[in-house]
């Protein structure tokens, strides 16, 4: 496991943990170690994310990719193009230039993830693209969000080294990132002047294994931030 230059390792467990592994943390790593219980409070699931931003969930990355882009013109002519989304080529009289993503922005559309949707634009009178004075644009747009089907595990955190009883909370989000599932784990624990934060982003190595239960759930997070 990649730790990223952690300072400390939090242990989690929904059982408890044996006198032995207090007795091993204890005289190996007093410092570096923390062994906390937690308890489940809610679960939630999130079967469209329909946010650029999800807290501590991370942010959901939405990409399109144009299989085909077409423009008509004034004369009725129509041929295809090759442009960057966010190339601001559009030219207008009366505004700012636009790029394709500007368009696309603006329609209100379904989108369905992974799926090729057929879109037309009817311009306004006066846009153009290289001298060519455009009518329409037609788009074939496939729209991919990298971060999908989040499930959300919230559990009350209660330590038990080093510091007995200091309280948090832990959140736990198994989501798919592409197509590999993977959990994010986030504790946050309030001190006196701030509050502290630890987190793990892990992948599984099969990510068509089953979804990881409650039970299952017996993990480290490390990478602490203040």
């Amino acid at each position: 496991m990649q730790t990223l230059e952690a300072k400390e390792l939090i242990a989690l467990s929904e059982a408890g943990f044996t006198k032995p592994v207090f007795k091993h943390v204890k005289q190996l790593h007093p410092q570096s170690v923390k062994l906390a219980r937690i308890y489940p409070l809610e679960n939630g699931k999130i079967k469209r994310p329909i946010t650029e931003f999800m807290g501590v969930f991370g942010g959901v990355e939405n990409n399109w990719g144009f299989a085909a882009i077409f423009y008509q013109t004034d004369k009725n002519e129509i041929s295809s193009m090759s442009i960057a989304p966010e190339d601001k080529v559009f030219d207008h009289p009366s505004g700012p230039s636009l790029s394709l993503m500007d368009f696309i922005r603006q329609f209100k559309v379904d989108w369905q993830n992974s799926q090729f949707h057929a879109l037309t634009c009817d311009l306004e009178e006066g846009f153009s693209w290289r001298g060519n004075a455009l009518r329409r644009l037609m788009l074939c747009v496939e729209y991919r969000s990298t971060l999908s089907r989040a499930t959300n595990h919230f559990y009350a955190y209660d330590e038990e080294y080093p510091v007995k009883n200091r309280r948090g909370i832990c959140v736990v989000s198994v989501l798919m990132i592409g197509d590999r599932r993977a959990t994010l784990e986030i504790v946050a624990v309030p001190t006196e002047d701030d509050v502290l934060l630890s987190g793990q982003l892990s992948f599984d190595a099969d990510s068509s294994a089953t979804q990881t239960t409650n039970k299952e759930m017996h993990r480290s997070c490390g990478s602490r931030v203040s």
